[in-house]
């Protein structure tokens, strides 16, 4: 039986030629898997002087979650949690000139669900928080490369200039902090904003966050646009993940 086969499959290849033997090849797979990474959901919230809770949101679905942080940089021993237990990882802290501080936070491999929250405790953090979800469609979300800046007396910011590190897919993702950042701010058309605070004297300082997916080699450095900031300043962050 074996040798009977074997001799079928030498025939079919003698009449099909090539097309035969690309159809029995493992076809080519990206060192991602060729994996894609989709905007789920979002929330953002004004959490106050000693942090609070965001309201929930159906994440189900969801494997990823990025958020950006807004607090004060004397902040005594402030956390970021969920309310489904995933660990976050932050980034590098950007700090503006009224002491407000920008920080990406992000869980590659998150258990996301309905009715889902987010939380940032501690004592004087004056926080607020943009939270996005996305779903890959394999394997974790994980960092690729990451910048930031701080400008003073400026109603515009960069983060600085990012590229991606091959042609597989990645997912962008931008924050800002003032103190007073507007419901107005703007950013150009690499990214969509997904959430905006305004920042509170006294209460939470403000913030924003924007996302894109790029393909193939790219990059980006966004310009984002607060007609609020004045002399206060703003504090910028951004990183790219694949």
């Amino acid at each position: 039986m074996r040798t009977s086969l074997l001799l079928l499959l030498l025939s079919a290849q003698l009449h099909a030629g090539p097309l035969f033997l690309m159809l029995l090849q493992k076809p080519a797979v990206s060192s991602t898997g060729g994996a894609t990474i989709t905007y789920l959901a979002s929330v953002s919230a004004a959490l106050g002087i000693n942090g609070g809770s965001t309201s929930g949101i159906n994440a189900t679905g969801g494997t990823a979650v990025v958020a950006n942080l807004n607090y004060y940089s004397g902040a005594v021993s402030l956390t970021f949690n969920d309310s489904n237990g995933n660990t976050y990882t932050p980034l590098t802290a950007q700090t503006d000139t009224s002491s407000g501080v920008s920080r990406l936070y992000y869980c590659g491999n998150a258990t996301c669900g309905s009715g889902m929250t987010w939380t940032i405790g501690g004592t004087g953090v004056y926080a607020s928080v943009e939270v996005t979800v996305y779903t890959k469609s394999s394997g974790a979300l994980t960092l690729d490369s990451q910048t930031g800046t701080t400008n003073v007396s400026s109603n515009t910011i960069q983060p600085g200039s990012l590229s991606t590190s091959g042609t597989a897919t990645e997912l962008y993702v931008s924050g800002i902090e003032s103190a007073d950042t507007a419901p107005g701010t703007t950013v150009d058309s690499s990214v969509t904003i997904r959430g905006n605070i305004q920042g509170s004297g006294g209460t939470n300082y403000g913030g924003a966050i924007g996302q894109g997916v790029t393909t193939g080699t790219t990059t980006i450095n966004p310009t984002w646009t607060n007609s609020s900031a004045g002399s206060t300043g703003m504090a910028a962050t951004a990183a790219f993940f694949k």
